[in-house]
């Protein structure tokens, strides 16, 4: 009854009400059998709430406070700290629990050991060790085949792409994300229906509309009712209507740049860089724009794109070069319109660089 009411008290918005009365319950009789289940209780509405500080208190009072309570609800708690630890971005610290449990006495049933052999990895790729992640929460996947528990494998190798996607390395995401829609579409609806999405998305920043129209066209058919379906409509509707864009932008790629008078050459690396800018991938951007800078720097088009260049470097995490063509423009633009935010711009990126910054810091490069 006190756990139904817990629930209850969540399912209205109030899961704070919730944990405390599971919390005085267990107050008043810590001795009680239902003790420690019903602090597992608490930690989990609290969790669920986002109250994570709170979860990791009463997850780890579990553990401290009953030892030998049965050994299943036990490997719960340790989970559910690791769980609050790794929301926290504490990862190092998750990471030694899980380690815990799979070399510890407790003995995992074989599911619960695929799991969290998984959530382990996931939290190393979160930490920086991607590519060691990816690989073991593939092998989990295969492993929760081996299980027949279709819906956890489509998951776990859902997670793998995901890590890649974040990692900036598409593809290799692409091919694990495929995998997902392929191997465990049918079991597995909810993971391979966001796997399509994130497909989706890493072939756009890999510039490959064709994949990128693919993704969506299996997600809308084979899962029209998934949660990704109305986002993947509207993308599905952009996507169509950029193919103008794409055939221009493939007409100047095509170009014989050695026919092309200077003026000519210039406009049209200043159309393709606003197209990049239109349609991604970023990086093509970027290099459309340095290439302008570099062959036709006196194009009126140079110090708009070169604000952009500016922008698009922050965006990217590339504050030195972020820096360097910043002081480039001013440098080489000091009265145009342009120049002003840049400017502005390399006030805010000289805030954050570290004392002793490199010449780019000081304005001492063009570009």
């Amino acid at each position: 009854l006190a756990t139904a009411a817990g629930q209850l008290w969540a399912r209205l918005d109030a899961a704070e009400r919730g944990v405390g009365l599971l919390e005085r319950l267990v107050a008043e009789a810590p001795q009680d059998e239902s003790a420690p289940t019903l602090l597992l209780e608490a930690a989990n509405l609290s969790f669920d709430a986002n109250n994570l500080n709170t979860a990791l208190r009463l997850a780890k009072q579990v553990t401290d406070q009953y030892p030998a309570c049965d050994a299943k609800l036990r490997v719960r708690a340790i989970m559910r700290q690791a769980y609050s630890l790794g929301h926290l971005k504490r990862f190092a610290e998750a990471i030694a629990l899980f380690d815990g449990l799979l070399k510890g006495p407790e003995q995992l049933e074989p599911r619960v050991r695929v799991v969290v052999t998984a959530d382990r990895a996931f939290y190393q790729g979160r930490s920086g060790a991607v590519d060691e992640a990816a690989e073991t929460l593939q092998t989990c996947a295969r492993e929760a085949v081996g299980l027949h528990d279709v819906p956890l494998a489509a998951e776990l190798q859902r997670r793998a792409g995901m890590l890649l996607q974040d990692a900036g390395q598409y593809q290799r995401a692409c091919d694990a994300l495929r995998l997902v829609a392929d191997r465990f579409g049918e079991g597995g609806a909810e993971a391979a229906g966001d796997a399509l999405y994130r497909l989706a998305d890493c072939c756009r920043a890999l510039g490959e509309a064709v994949g990128e129209e693919q993704a969506l066209n299996s997600l809308l058919t084979r899962y029209p009712k998934h949660w990704r379906a109305a986002q993947a409509q509207a993308r599905r509707e952009q996507l169509r209507s950029e193919s103008g864009a794409r055939q221009r932008l493939a007409a100047l790629e095509a170009l014989d740049v050695a026919e092309l008078t200077a003026g000519r050459k210039a406009q049209r690396l200043a159309d393709m860089a606003d197209l990049y800018l239109a349609l991604g991938p970023p990086d093509r951007a970027v290099a459309a724009i340095r290439e302008l800078l570099r062959d036709c720097p006196g194009s009126p088009e140079a110090p708009r794109l070169w604000l952009r260049l500016v922008a698009l470097l922050r965006e990217a995490g590339k504050p030195a070069e972020a820096l360097q063509a910043a002081s480039g423009l001013v440098n080489r633009h000091p009265d145009c319109p342009f120049a002003e935010i840049a400017r502005q711009y390399l006030k805010d990126l000289r805030k954050a660089e570290p004392p002793g910054g490199g010449p780019a810091a000081r304005g001492e490069e063009d570009q």
